[in-house]
């Protein structure tokens, strides 16, 4: 074999490798980051590597000493020339993605058109190779015209498209391709030049000029991966530091950010405040409407509050329904009038699922450097002002006080102490009487109360909050009713009076699974007749699972367990309660009761609610009485059960048993507590 012919075919076989290299680059490219207009580039390497294969075989038929028939080098010609023709038809059409415009995107029928026209150009062409020698200058037209006029061409189309092409690559992507068409063309002038002066310049540096031609391709194609590489690479980076510092779902700044640009501020000395904005019962809320709905809602709710913030100031989403506003220059800044604004666009219904919802929010806030001297500290301090707020009434606003940092502190040293009271046995019972209306004993509520070792006695709104977040809540429920129904039992069966117990229930017990089974299962045990059981919900518990609250009170109902609606008339939608849920009992919340009979619009209140119970069926108990004027009125109004320190205190358990001998003349000594 000549050593011109093993030079041709190692050009030949260069050109394949670079092909075949491009195609898997741009394929895996294209498949890795969903980019399906790339793989037309990598069909195009494939296509030339067709023509290529096709074009190194031909010149090997071509230089062999043996005769070779007709039809392998039809074959081999063929393959070239329609692997060439659907190369550049691909580079074509693969140019469009350079500009940035619409796309070009073939149909079936126009691929299944564009690929009949190659294969007949093809065959057009491949059938002149094989013609006879004597018919040199078809061949010549055919081998260098129309494949070189073809790529010369669609590589100068290509060179015009990168002109639009407005990038920091677009240069040096038009320089290869340029130089690609360049040297093209460079081989038509040798062709033509040929065919005017009859001189021969030797074909075989053909092959090593489309070499050149690849190299430059490859070269602005290589290039231009690497642009969009470094641009995805950019772009993921720009998309980590927006997720790192903005909210997803709002697009507002996020508690990080905030708290950077906190300490940015606060460095420098600026006056800060911080507003915390934690919506009222949207945890219940949202679980009523869904993940959707209450996406959307929060964004809405965004929006509004947004309206208020000032462009000085930050914006921020704490967590899924507490937003934030921290406040430069606060000196400047009606602290007051900017929380009003506030509450007032959260005052207009929003409507989701064809309904109006009406929403509140407390509002806390806290100034630097008057209530803290860094960015945790301000926080701190305005999350203890929000739950303060809470604490007093919902949709409030209240300022940080120095005072509500030393009661924290004290209910972190109870927070850890009460993990400790279940297992020690420091919880004890107080139970209060329940009296008819005509004065004889129905029965006692019982009380929660800690024996604190160092503190002493201490009522349940000094440590009840602490218990949920202390995730005892449940086994403390569990405690007090299994020392009540024996109480009870031991009451009735020494004193033989019919005696009834009422517990309060927490929201966590309320909602587990297995409430019920429980309740069933102490009565059972303790042989305690389920009407002798009241269980007091309060309307906040409630609020937090409705359709939860109206399937335990169904099923409580059923074992014959008597059910009341506890601090009535301070929650909301109370009258829809009366209506839906299947109760027995209402109590009056002390806060009507206190200023009977003084106050004519209490007494009022106080007259309608028990008339509206008595209509329902349902019995009223009024708790909170101090006063004899107070039970006077209540009698009046033909209260069903009083209840207060009038009547009677919460007690030990041993001083009840001396209240119910007294009561029954029992004489036995011995205690049954």
């Amino acid at each position: 074999m000549p050593d011109s012919l093993l030079l041709v075919l190692a050009s030949i076989g260069a050109q394949a490798v670079i092909a075949a290299a491009l195609f898997a680059v741009l394929f895996w490219y294209a498949t890795a980051f969903e980019m399906p207009w790339l793989k037309i580039w990598a069909w195009s390497m494939a296509a030339l590597l067709l023509s290529l294969l096709g074009t190194g075989v031909g010149f090997a038929l071509a230089f062999d000493q043996q005769p070779v028939a007709a039809a392998p080098r039809l074959v081999a010609v063929f393959a070239s020339q329609f692997g060439i023709f659907l190369h550049l038809a691909l580079v074509a059409i693969g140019s469009t993605q350079f500009t940035g415009a619409a796309r070009l995107v073939l149909t079936r029928k126009q691929a299944a058109l564009l690929i009949a026209a190659i294969l007949l150009l093809a065959a057009a062409v491949s059938f002149s190779f094989i013609a006879s020698d004597r018919q040199m200058m078809q061949r010549l037209v055919a081998r260098i015209g129309v494949h070189y006029s073809l790529s010369a061409a669609v590589l100068w189309i290509v060179v015009l498209r990168l002109r639009r092409v407005k990038s920091s690559t677009s240069s040096v992507l038009r320089g290869s391709f340029i130089a690609a068409a360049f040297l093209q063309s460079l081989i038509l002038i040798i062709f033509l030049f040929q065919l005017y002066t009859g001189k021969s310049l030797g074909g075989r540096i053909f092959p090593f000029v489309d070499l050149l031609t690849l190299v430059a391709i490859a070269f602005g194609l290589v290039f231009w991966l690497l642009h969009l590489e470094r641009g995805n690479v950019n772009i993921a980076r720009s998309e980590v530091s927006r997720l790192s510092h903005f909210d997803p779902l709002t697009g507002i700044a996020n508690q990080d950010y905030l708290m950077d640009l906190a300490d940015a501020t606060i460095r420098k000395g600026t006056a800060n405040a911080l507003l915390i904005i934690d919506l009222d019962h949207f945890r219940a809320l949202g679980d009523a409407l869904g993940r959707a709905q209450a996406s959307g809602l929060i964004q809405a709710i965004a929006q509004r509050i947004g309206r208020c913030a000032s462009s000085q100031s930050v914006f921020a989403r704490l967590k899924h329904d507490t937003f934030a506003i921290l406040q430069p220059n606060a000196e400047t800044v009606d602290l007051d009038g900017l929380a009003d604004q506030i509450h007032s666009v959260l005052a207009p219904p929003f409507h989701v699922k064809q309904r109006q919802l009406y929403l509140t929010a407390s509002i806390g806030i806290a100034l630097f450097p008057a209530d803290a001297v860094d960015a945790d500290g301000l926080l701190r301090a305005a999350l203890l002002a929000v739950n303060q707020g809470k604490t007093l009434g919902r949709g409030q606003t209240r300022f940080y006080a120095s005072s509500l940092n030393t009661a924290a502190d004290m209910r972190l040293g109870l927070l850890a102490e009460l993990r400790q009271a279940l297992n020690q046995d420091e919880f004890v019972l107080h139970y209060q009487p329940i009296f008819k209306q005509d004065g004889s004993l129905t029965g006692f509520e019982a009380l929660l109360r800690w024996q604190h070792p160092a503190r002493g006695l201490l009522a349940p709104d000094q440590f009840i909050e602490l218990l949920q977040a202390a995730a005892i809540y449940g086994a403390v429920d569990r405690l007090v009713l299994r020392r009540s129904l024996a109480m009870l039992k031991g009451w009735r069966e020494c004193f033989e009076i019919p005696l009834t117990i009422a517990v309060n229930i927490g929201a966590s017990s309320f909602q587990s699974a297995d409430f019920v089974v429980s309740v069933q299962r102490m009565l059972n045990e303790f042989s305690v007749p389920a009407s002798a059981l009241t269980l007091e919900i309060t309307e906040s518990t409630m609020l937090d699972d409705i359709e939860r609250a109206l399937e335990v009170f169904t099923q409580l109902k059923k074992l014959g367990v008597q059910v009341a609606l506890d601090d009535f008339g301070t929650g909301y939608s109370s009258l829809s309660h009366l209506r839906s849920l299947p109760i027995s009992h209402v109590k009056i919340d002390r806060s009507f009761v206190q200023d009977l009979p003084t106050d004519a619009k209490s007494a009022a209140i106080v007259a309608a609610i028990i008339q509206l119970c008595h209509k329902l069926g349902l019995s009223v108990v009024a708790e909170g009485i101090e006063t004899r004027a107070q039970q006077q009125c209540l009698v009046e109004e033909s209260v069903d059960y009083l209840q207060g320190f009038l009547l009677g205190s919460p007690m030990p358990a041993e001083d009840i048993e001396v209240l119910l001998r007294e009561i029954s003349g029992y004489s036995n000594s011995k205690s049954i507590s």
